[in-house]
């Protein structure tokens, strides 16, 4: 594969010591993941050229000349001193007016230290001869012009208290105790007070290798730093465009937030580690959707302060689910409630002759003789002997006519309450919200088809002394806020969390079920190597290649978004329409087939098309081999 770099690019990185290029890597890639990925290393392609020059010009690092000699490749730690840090972020410098930054090398230990000299260390070591080994005085190319704009100039007083010390800024991450519950996410934690900005501290900062599917909010005030540099995290809407790190954050994010992007409030600097070079940010700021309930939940299972990664309170809600279900249609009341809130759900979609839709609701009808025990039908008050058909139901056979009828008429099923149902424990997913309005809901979705919602974690019928209740979902507040500051600079692929005020989440973890865009995309490349042609779901699950491409993992065991056929049908569709945009009806059979004219036999796909007066016939290759029983 050619090189992306251009000779030039190649000249840069040839003159570096291995030591900057080292210390490069590591300001971009975690400990843990380069230690994971050494095949990525091995030549110089994983390095952005674009961003190996910001770094330089961050550390204010001098362009060694050919003649400089190579150190060692052991890692090199930076020390800049107050007075450099004051030159190098408080006035805009040009090329043309400059002055040479000087620096000395000098050995502490089995380390190389690259020292940058305030203006007082110049003049001594023009007095001094230095005349020793392990000094190495040498006057760098001029520094390149500020890209600080002159209203928001980074002042060297609001760095952080390590960054302008004389020791040296090396981060020392630990590995961190916080069980993620992605699988390939790792991150260290650096313990200790550090200064995000100028209004926020922490005690704590994690490095995450990834895009968690929930962030914990620790009783310790932390900040998440999320390193989105990996080329799989370049992700693209459908028209091309890169989406923003933030972006990607809250489309993986299970808990629901509210908010803004930040684009149009005021900027901030914000130092991603210690010793590091503030960076000029926006500001995500978001609120806590909370959660989406039956209005007769069990407030056991609400009472949640929700911090950590603990799936506990998920797990209850499930049990409690579980439970739910095994209760559903045990008893004759039960199943008579069942079907009165199925068929209260659903509207007759008739239109008059104006496009009007019908009005009419759910009423009994009498048979002409009784049939599979029922003297009743369900049938549209709308209905007509000359208004066409409207919408009709028939009732189960293990439901009892007069009690369905009592709980169609709003007359309590039972006197008292010895068949009241117990606390509900429709606990909704953030993602469907309130789409989902009533507790037990039958949803419609733009396709018409009628689902029984099973994704969504729905609660049983409901009886409340002896009559049946419908129950709204409402939604549990939350007070839980959070801001992401994202770096203006797009081509700076990281972001910073913290949790303003610290207030914990008050319900239960969701359900990992949002379909991320990295989860998506994953599945849609499935789909590309398989073929789009002819492809459906289970043979994709099932494809070898699948099995290659998830790390030998099943789709579910990959992301437990993929677990729903729904949203894998949905991608397998998008992804044939993206491959045959002349559709995939007839005139799409059409386009495939002139095209596949142009192969080979055993490349063809549909080797022939016939018209016939009610709809096409089609020859593919998995029906050729029968052809000659014809």
């Amino acid at each position: 594969m050619p090189s992306k770099h251009t000779p030039e690019d190649h000249r840069l990185i040839d003159s570096l010591p291995m030591g900057v290029v080292t210390a490069f890597r590591s300001s971009i890639y975690q400990p843990a993941y380069i230690t994971s990925n050494p095949e990525q290393f091995i030549n110089n392609d994983w390095i952005d050229t674009a961003q190996l020059r910001k770094f330089l010009q961050r550390a204010t690092h001098p362009q060694p000349d050919s003649s400089s000699p190579a150190p060692k490749p052991s890692p090199i730690r930076v020390k800049l001193e107050n007075d450099a840090l004051d030159a190098a972020f408080t006035r805009p410098l040009s090329p043309a007016t400059a002055p040479g930054v000087r620096t000395r090398i000098l050995k502490e230990g089995n380390h190389e230290v690259l020292e940058i000299l305030s203006d007082s260390d110049m003049d001594s070591d023009k007095e001094d001869d230095l005349g020793q080994e392990s000094a190495d005085p040498r006057e760098s190319s001029p520094l390149p012009p500020s890209d600080i704009p002159s209203d928001l100039s980074c002042p060297s007083t609001d760095l952080d208290s390590d960054a302008s010390s004389d020791t040296d800024m090396v981060i020392e991450l630990e590995e961190s105790d916080t069980i993620w519950l992605d699988a390939g996410i790792s991150s260290g934690v650096r313990v200790g007070e550090f200064r995000v900005t100028k209004e926020v501290n922490v005690q704590r900062v994690e490095y995450l290798t990834g895009f968690p599917s929930l962030v914990p909010i620790p009783e310790t005030p932390a900040a998440f730093v999320i390193d989105g540099s990996d080329p799989k995290f370049n992700i693209r809407d459908k028209h091309g465009n890169l989406y923003s790190i933030d972006a990607l954050i809250k489309n993986k994010d299970n808990d629901s937030w509210k908010g803004n992007t930040g684009t149009g409030d005021s900027k901030v600097w914000v130092t991603f580690g210690p010793g590091e070079t503030p960076i000029l940010c926006r500001r995500s700021r978001l609120e806590c959707k909370g959660a989406y309930v039956c209005e007769r939940v069990d407030p056991g299972l609400l009472k949640v302060t929700r911090r950590d990664l603990d799936p506990a309170s998920r797990d209850a809600v499930f049990a409690a689910q579980r439970q739910t279900r095994r209760e559903d249609g045990t008893t004759a009341e039960r199943r008579a409630t069942e079907f009165v809130n199925l068929v209260r759900a659903q509207k007759c979609g008739v239109k008059d002759h104006s496009g009007v839709q019908c009005k009419g609701r759910p009423i009994s009808r009498a048979k002409k003789q009784v049939s599979r025990g029922h003297k009743f039908w369900v049938g549209c008050s709308g209905w007509t002997s000359d208004s066409g058909k409207h919408r009709s139901w028939t009732i189960p056979d293990d439901v009892d006519d007069n009690l369905f009828i009592k709980g169609l008429l709003g007359e309590p099923l039972v006197e008292g309450n010895s068949k009241d149902t117990e606390l509900c424990s429709a606990i909704v997913h953030p993602t469907t919200g309130l789409k989902q309005r009533r507790c037990r809901e039958y949803l419609l979705f733009p396709s018409k088809r009628v689902i029984q919602a099973e994704e969504f974690l729905k609660a049983h019928a409901h009886i409340l002394n002896g009559n049946v209740l419908t129950s709204s979902i409402i939604n549990r507040l939350c007070d839980a806020t959070r801001t992401i500051f994202v770096p203006v600079d797009s081509s700076i692929r990281k972001a910073l969390i913290v949790h303003p005020h610290n207030v914990a989440h008050n319900h239960p973890m969701p359900a990992l079920k949002k379909p991320s865009f990295e989860a998506k995309n994953t599945y849609r490349k499935c789909v590309k190597t398989l073929g789009p042609v002819g492809a459906t779901v289970t043979k994709v699950d099932n494809a070898a290649s699948t099995h290659v491409l998830l790390g030998g993992k099943t789709p579910a065991e990959y992301a437990p978004a993929l677990q729903s056929a729904q949203v894998k049908r949905k991608i397998v569709l998008e992804t044939k329409k993206e491959a045959y945009p002349a559709g995939l009806d007839v005139p799409g059979a059409f386009k495939l087939f002139w095209d596949d004219m142009k192969k080979g036999p055993d490349e063809k796909y549909i080797h022939r098309l016939v018209m016939m007066p009610d709809g096409a016939i089609s020859l593919s290759r998995g029906l050729l081999h029968y052809s000659n029983l014809f």
